[in-house]
Protein backbone atom coordinates (compact mmCIF):
# COMPACT_ATOMS: atom_id res chain seq x y z
CA UNK A 1 0.00 0.00 0.00
CA UNK A 2 1.17 3.60 -0.78
CA UNK A 3 2.06 6.16 1.96
CA UNK A 4 1.04 9.29 2.73
CA UNK A 5 3.11 12.16 4.24
CA UNK A 6 0.97 14.83 4.89
CA UNK A 7 1.68 18.59 7.05
CA UNK A 8 -0.31 21.55 7.41
CA UNK A 9 0.81 24.88 9.12
CA UNK A 10 -1.34 27.64 10.56
CA UNK A 11 -0.11 31.02 8.52
CA UNK A 12 2.10 31.86 11.30
CA UNK A 13 4.55 30.72 13.45
CA UNK A 14 6.28 32.65 15.63
CA UNK A 15 8.94 30.59 16.60
CA UNK A 16 11.30 30.61 13.46
CA UNK A 17 13.11 27.47 14.64
CA UNK A 18 10.15 25.50 14.39
CA UNK A 19 9.02 26.89 10.80
CA UNK A 20 12.86 25.24 9.99
CA UNK A 21 12.32 22.32 11.07
CA UNK A 22 9.56 21.34 8.89
CA UNK A 23 12.06 20.27 5.56
CA UNK A 24 13.86 18.13 7.46
CA UNK A 25 11.07 16.70 8.71
CA UNK A 26 9.41 16.43 6.00
CA UNK A 27 12.56 14.31 4.60
CA UNK A 28 12.77 12.47 7.62
CA UNK A 29 8.99 10.67 7.23
CA UNK A 30 9.28 10.66 3.18
CA UNK A 31 11.97 8.79 3.58
CA UNK A 32 11.18 6.24 6.02
CA UNK A 33 7.97 5.71 3.89
CA UNK A 34 10.12 5.56 0.65
CA UNK A 35 11.91 2.52 1.94
CA UNK A 36 9.12 0.09 1.47
CA UNK A 37 7.64 2.12 -1.25
CA UNK A 38 9.97 2.76 -3.50
CA UNK A 39 7.69 2.95 -6.87
CA UNK A 40 8.15 6.44 -6.71
CA UNK A 41 7.86 9.55 -4.49
CA UNK A 42 5.74 13.08 -5.30
CA UNK A 43 5.15 16.44 -3.50
CA UNK A 44 3.19 19.37 -3.73
CA UNK A 45 3.89 22.70 -2.10
CA UNK A 46 3.55 26.03 -2.86
CA UNK A 47 2.08 25.42 -6.22
CA UNK A 48 4.92 23.33 -7.26
CA UNK A 49 4.56 19.66 -8.56
CA UNK A 50 7.36 16.86 -8.43
CA UNK A 51 7.68 13.29 -9.17
CA UNK A 52 9.73 11.19 -9.33
CA UNK A 53 10.61 7.37 -9.28
CA UNK A 54 13.55 8.45 -6.92
CA UNK A 55 13.36 9.66 -4.15
CA UNK A 56 13.04 13.35 -4.02
CA UNK A 57 15.84 15.35 -2.62
CA UNK A 58 13.02 18.14 -0.41
CA UNK A 59 16.13 20.00 1.10
CA UNK A 60 16.48 21.31 -2.72
CA UNK A 61 13.06 22.96 -2.09
CA UNK A 62 13.50 24.50 1.38
CA UNK A 63 12.41 28.07 0.99
CA UNK A 64 8.78 27.06 -0.89
CA UNK A 65 8.26 24.01 1.88
CA UNK A 66 8.35 27.51 4.18
CA UNK A 67 6.44 29.44 2.20
CA UNK A 68 3.54 26.77 2.06
CA UNK A 69 0.71 25.95 3.96
CA UNK A 70 0.40 22.69 3.30
CA UNK A 71 2.42 19.95 1.44
CA UNK A 72 1.24 17.08 0.21
CA UNK A 73 3.63 14.05 -0.33
CA UNK A 74 3.17 10.13 -1.75
CA UNK A 75 5.11 7.40 -1.58
CA UNK A 76 4.30 4.97 -4.28
CA UNK A 77 3.59 1.35 -3.52
CA UNK A 78 2.11 0.17 -7.45
CA UNK A 79 -0.36 -1.71 -7.93
CA UNK A 80 -1.10 -0.75 -11.55
CA UNK A 81 0.20 1.87 -13.94
CA UNK A 82 3.81 1.54 -13.18
CA UNK A 83 5.54 4.41 -14.69
CA UNK A 84 6.02 8.50 -13.73
CA UNK A 85 2.77 9.35 -15.09
CA UNK A 86 0.77 8.05 -12.60
CA UNK A 87 3.22 8.80 -9.47
CA UNK A 88 1.03 10.62 -7.11
CA UNK A 89 -0.08 13.44 -6.16
CA UNK A 90 -2.37 13.81 -9.30
CA UNK A 91 -2.57 18.21 -9.98
CA UNK A 92 -5.68 19.69 -11.99
CA UNK A 93 -6.14 23.22 -12.45
CA UNK A 94 -8.31 23.08 -9.07
CA UNK A 95 -7.40 20.44 -7.14
CA UNK A 96 -4.61 18.19 -5.86
CA UNK A 97 -5.42 14.15 -5.11
CA UNK A 98 -3.02 11.58 -3.24
CA UNK A 99 -4.51 8.43 -2.91
CA UNK A 100 -3.32 5.35 -0.72
CA UNK A 101 -5.35 1.84 -1.62
CA UNK A 102 -6.71 0.03 -4.16
CA UNK A 103 -10.12 0.91 -6.08
CA UNK A 104 -10.15 -0.87 -9.24
CA UNK A 105 -13.93 -0.06 -10.05
CA UNK A 106 -11.43 3.20 -11.64
CA UNK A 107 -8.89 1.35 -13.12
CA UNK A 108 -10.44 1.77 -16.80
CA UNK A 109 -8.74 -0.18 -19.85
CA UNK A 110 -5.24 0.61 -18.58
CA UNK A 111 -3.36 3.11 -16.62
CA UNK A 112 -3.83 3.43 -12.70
CA UNK A 113 -6.80 3.62 -9.98
CA UNK A 114 -6.13 6.47 -8.26
CA UNK A 115 -5.73 8.08 -11.85
CA UNK A 116 -9.08 6.99 -13.00
CA UNK A 117 -10.67 8.23 -10.15
CA UNK A 118 -9.14 11.42 -9.86
CA UNK A 119 -10.31 12.46 -13.66
CA UNK A 120 -13.70 10.69 -12.68
CA UNK A 121 -14.00 12.75 -10.05
CA UNK A 122 -13.07 16.22 -12.26
CA UNK A 123 -15.22 15.51 -14.99
CA UNK A 124 -18.71 14.78 -12.51
CA UNK A 125 -17.23 17.77 -10.34
CA UNK A 126 -16.86 19.95 -13.81
CA UNK A 127 -20.87 18.88 -14.18
CA UNK A 128 -22.11 19.97 -10.98
CA UNK A 129 -23.49 23.38 -10.19
CA UNK A 130 -24.22 25.05 -7.04
CA UNK A 131 -21.94 25.61 -3.53
CA UNK A 132 -18.26 24.67 -3.54
CA UNK A 133 -17.75 22.80 -0.89
CA UNK A 134 -21.27 20.99 -1.50
CA UNK A 135 -20.36 19.85 -4.75
CA UNK A 136 -17.43 18.62 -3.54
CA UNK A 137 -18.54 16.62 -1.04
CA UNK A 138 -21.88 15.46 -3.35
CA UNK A 139 -19.26 14.14 -6.17
CA UNK A 140 -17.25 12.17 -3.67
CA UNK A 141 -20.62 9.99 -2.44
CA UNK A 142 -21.69 9.88 -5.95
CA UNK A 143 -18.49 8.07 -6.56
CA UNK A 144 -17.74 6.11 -3.23
CA UNK A 145 -21.12 5.29 -2.09
CA UNK A 146 -22.02 1.39 -1.15
CA UNK A 147 -19.01 0.88 -2.99
CA UNK A 148 -18.30 -2.74 -1.92
CA UNK A 149 -14.84 -3.84 -3.01
CA UNK A 150 -11.63 -2.10 -2.59
CA UNK A 151 -9.48 0.13 0.06
CA UNK A 152 -9.24 3.97 -0.39
CA UNK A 153 -7.58 6.33 2.24
CA UNK A 154 -7.89 9.89 0.03
CA UNK A 155 -6.47 13.41 0.35
CA UNK A 156 -7.74 16.00 -2.07
CA UNK A 157 -6.59 19.61 -2.10
CA UNK A 158 -9.21 22.12 -3.45
CA UNK A 159 -6.35 24.65 -4.53
CA UNK A 160 -9.03 27.84 -4.76
CA UNK A 161 -9.60 27.45 -1.05
CA UNK A 162 -6.68 25.91 0.83
CA UNK A 163 -9.10 23.01 2.14
CA UNK A 164 -8.03 19.67 2.34
CA UNK A 165 -10.57 17.06 2.04
CA UNK A 166 -9.84 13.42 3.69
CA UNK A 167 -12.23 10.21 3.90
CA UNK A 168 -11.22 6.84 4.46
CA UNK A 169 -12.80 3.47 4.28
CA UNK A 170 -11.81 0.72 7.00
CA UNK A 171 -9.52 -0.94 4.81
CA UNK A 172 -6.54 1.67 5.52
CA UNK A 173 -5.36 3.25 8.28
CA UNK A 174 -4.14 6.60 9.01
CA UNK A 175 -2.94 9.07 12.07
CA UNK A 176 -3.84 12.17 12.27
CA UNK A 177 -1.26 14.34 14.94
CA UNK A 178 -2.24 18.01 15.96
CA UNK A 179 -1.02 21.24 17.62
CA UNK A 180 -1.19 24.69 18.09
CA UNK A 181 0.36 25.40 14.75
CA UNK A 182 0.71 22.37 12.99
CA UNK A 183 -1.64 19.38 11.75
CA UNK A 184 -0.16 16.31 10.53
CA UNK A 185 -1.02 13.19 8.82
CA UNK A 186 0.40 9.65 7.80
CA UNK A 187 -0.30 6.30 6.74
CA UNK A 188 2.97 5.20 8.88
CA UNK A 189 2.28 5.62 12.75
CA UNK A 190 5.79 4.73 13.54
CA UNK A 191 6.68 8.30 11.81
CA UNK A 192 5.05 10.08 14.67
CA UNK A 193 8.44 9.68 15.94
CA UNK A 194 9.95 12.26 14.15
CA UNK A 195 7.27 14.77 15.90
CA UNK A 196 9.69 14.88 18.22
CA UNK A 197 11.64 17.13 16.06
CA UNK A 198 9.50 19.81 16.63
CA UNK A 199 8.94 21.95 20.56
CA UNK A 200 5.61 21.94 20.51
CA UNK A 201 3.93 18.46 21.37
CA UNK A 202 1.58 16.74 19.42
CA UNK A 203 -1.64 14.58 20.25
CA UNK A 204 -2.81 12.11 18.16
CA UNK A 205 -7.13 13.00 16.75
CA UNK A 206 -9.09 9.85 16.41
CA UNK A 207 -10.16 9.49 12.54
CA UNK A 208 -13.40 7.79 11.44
CA UNK A 209 -14.10 5.89 8.74
CA UNK A 210 -16.71 6.91 6.37
CA UNK A 211 -16.51 9.92 7.29
CA UNK A 212 -15.28 13.66 4.98
CA UNK A 213 -13.29 15.86 6.70
CA UNK A 214 -12.48 19.50 6.30
CA UNK A 215 -9.09 20.61 7.25
CA UNK A 216 -7.72 23.82 6.98
CA UNK A 217 -5.33 26.80 8.38
CA UNK A 218 -5.81 30.13 9.33
CA UNK A 219 -5.07 31.39 12.43
CA UNK A 220 -5.85 28.39 13.45
CA UNK A 221 -5.86 24.82 12.46
CA UNK A 222 -9.41 23.76 11.67
CA UNK A 223 -10.88 20.05 11.65
CA UNK A 224 -14.33 19.31 10.68
CA UNK A 225 -16.60 16.94 9.64
CA UNK A 226 -18.09 18.15 6.22
CA UNK A 227 -19.82 14.77 4.59
CA UNK A 228 -20.24 10.83 5.63
CA UNK A 229 -19.90 8.32 2.33
CA UNK A 230 -22.47 5.42 2.69
CA UNK A 231 -20.91 2.27 3.79
CA UNK A 232 -20.80 -0.92 1.13
CA UNK A 233 -24.11 -2.63 1.07
CA UNK A 234 -23.45 -6.21 2.76
CA UNK A 235 -21.57 -8.85 1.51
CA UNK A 236 -23.43 -11.62 -0.75
CA UNK A 237 -24.21 -15.00 1.56
CA UNK A 238 -21.92 -17.86 0.39
CA UNK A 239 -21.65 -21.46 0.72
CA UNK A 240 -17.71 -21.94 0.70
CA UNK A 241 -14.58 -20.53 1.84
CA UNK A 242 -12.02 -20.84 -1.14
CA UNK A 243 -8.75 -21.82 0.83
CA UNK A 244 -5.56 -19.67 -0.67
CA UNK A 245 -3.24 -22.01 -3.18
CA UNK A 246 -5.09 -25.20 -2.37
CA UNK A 247 -3.72 -24.85 1.27
CA UNK A 248 -5.43 -27.48 3.73
CA UNK A 249 -6.15 -25.52 6.83
CA UNK A 250 -7.45 -28.89 8.73
CA UNK A 251 -11.40 -28.04 8.67
CA UNK A 252 -13.97 -28.58 5.89
CA UNK A 253 -14.69 -25.48 3.77
CA UNK A 254 -18.54 -25.94 3.92
CA UNK A 255 -20.80 -23.44 5.65
CA UNK A 256 -24.31 -23.15 6.09
CA UNK A 257 -26.02 -20.88 4.55
CA UNK A 258 -27.79 -18.67 6.67
CA UNK A 259 -23.75 -17.48 7.47
CA UNK A 260 -22.60 -14.57 6.07
CA UNK A 261 -18.22 -14.58 6.02
CA UNK A 262 -16.46 -12.79 3.49
CA UNK A 263 -14.88 -14.63 0.75
CA UNK A 264 -11.15 -15.60 0.79
CA UNK A 265 -9.38 -15.79 -2.35
CA UNK A 266 -5.60 -15.50 -3.71
CA UNK A 267 -3.05 -15.96 -5.68
CA UNK A 268 0.49 -15.56 -6.16
CA UNK A 269 1.75 -12.17 -7.37
CA UNK A 270 5.25 -12.15 -10.00
CA UNK A 271 6.57 -9.66 -6.81
CA UNK A 272 7.10 -9.71 -3.46
CA UNK A 273 4.96 -6.68 -1.78
CA UNK A 274 4.82 -6.26 1.81
CA UNK A 275 2.03 -8.05 3.75
CA UNK A 276 -0.13 -5.34 4.82
CA UNK A 277 -1.08 -6.48 8.19
CA UNK A 278 2.47 -7.25 9.45
CA UNK A 279 4.82 -5.92 6.63
CA UNK A 280 6.51 -9.26 6.15
CA UNK A 281 7.58 -9.38 2.31
CA UNK A 282 4.82 -12.10 0.44
CA UNK A 283 3.96 -12.80 -2.95
CA UNK A 284 0.19 -13.59 -1.67
CA UNK A 285 -2.41 -11.44 -3.17
CA UNK A 286 -6.03 -11.06 -2.24
CA UNK A 287 -8.46 -11.78 -5.61
CA UNK A 288 -10.88 -9.04 -3.78
CA UNK A 289 -8.78 -5.88 -3.23
CA UNK A 290 -5.15 -6.61 -4.33
CA UNK A 291 -3.47 -6.72 -0.89
CA UNK A 292 -0.92 -8.90 -0.12
CA UNK A 293 -1.27 -10.82 3.13
CA UNK A 294 0.97 -13.29 3.97
CA UNK A 295 0.56 -17.08 4.91
CA UNK A 296 0.74 -16.26 8.44
CA UNK A 297 -1.29 -13.41 8.78
CA UNK A 298 -4.14 -15.48 6.99
CA UNK A 299 -4.17 -18.62 9.19
CA UNK A 300 -4.98 -15.73 11.78
CA UNK A 301 -7.44 -14.94 9.82
CA UNK A 302 -8.55 -18.47 9.43
CA UNK A 303 -8.64 -19.37 12.97
CA UNK A 304 -10.95 -16.82 13.68
CA UNK A 305 -13.54 -17.49 10.98
CA UNK A 306 -13.43 -21.22 12.41
CA UNK A 307 -13.92 -19.82 15.87
CA UNK A 308 -16.72 -17.84 14.49
CA UNK A 309 -18.27 -20.76 12.50
CA UNK A 310 -16.90 -23.71 13.99
CA UNK A 311 -20.42 -25.24 15.15
CA UNK A 312 -22.00 -24.70 11.61
CA UNK A 313 -18.78 -27.44 9.73
CA UNK A 314 -19.77 -30.07 8.02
Amino acid sequence: MCNLNILIKKEKIKDKENLEIIPGFLMAVTSNSFTVNNDGDGVYFNNLLIRSSNKIDLFKYFEDILKSKIVITHQRLATSGLSIKYTQPFESEEFVLAHNGIINDFIGKKGSDSFGFFNQFLKEFNKSKGEREENIIKVIKKLLDGMNFGSYSIALLDKKTENLYYFKNYATSIHFYKNSEFFYMTTIEGNSLFLKMFKNDFKERKVEDFVIYRINADKTINIKKVGKITKEEKKKKIKQIKFPLGLNYGFPGIIQEEQETPQIDFYISTEARPCFYCGKLTHQMSRIDYTHICEECVEEDIKELKKDYARDYI
